[in-house]
């Protein structure tokens, strides 16, 4: 018995990844995009606010694997990752970070789809990574929500 799909558990990890192998649904990647579109800022907020000098190393180093992989797609987009996580990591809140594995998840599968390192787009999304990181190291909160 297979329940419903409008009761499937979308942040379970297992349940996630076989919907993003096997019935890749744009609706569902927009249903994501809208959960981090609503949390994202606060979690920037948050990490402004909280976020240690042990936690701004890991940004940091991850922002510099993003910047010396631009090129190389998967390690891109595992820097990418693993910069988006320590943001979150930073917030030092449990429940937001068992949130963080379903949108790692989800991030995996859309940036195996949607790579762009053409020289158009790659400098202003590590622009906007390295204003991010800076405002989280200035503790600017207001300057982290945007």
């Amino acid at each position: 018995f297979v329940a419903p799909r409008n009761q499937w558990n979308y942040l379970d990890t297992d349940v996630l990844q076989w919907v993003l192998e096997n019935d890749y649904d744009l609706r569902l990647i927009s249903a994501m995009s809208e959960v981090r579109n609503l949390v994202e800022p606060a979690i920037a907020r948050w990490a402004a606010e909280r976020a240690t000098s042990s936690d701004l190393a890991q940004i940091e180093s991850s922002l510099n694997e993003m910047i010396a992989n631009n090129q190389d797609r998967e390690a891109f987009n595992e820097a990418d990752i693993r910069y988006h996580e320590a943001v979150l990591q930073s917030v030092h809140n449990p429940v937001l970070q068992q949130l963080s594995i379903a949108i790692s998840s989800l991030q995996r599968a859309v940036f195996e789809r949607t790579w762009m390192g053409d020289e158009a787009n790659m400098p202003q999304t590590l622009q906007e990574h390295k204003a991010l990181f800076d405002a989280i190291r200035h503790q600017d909160g207001d300057a982290a929500e945007q």
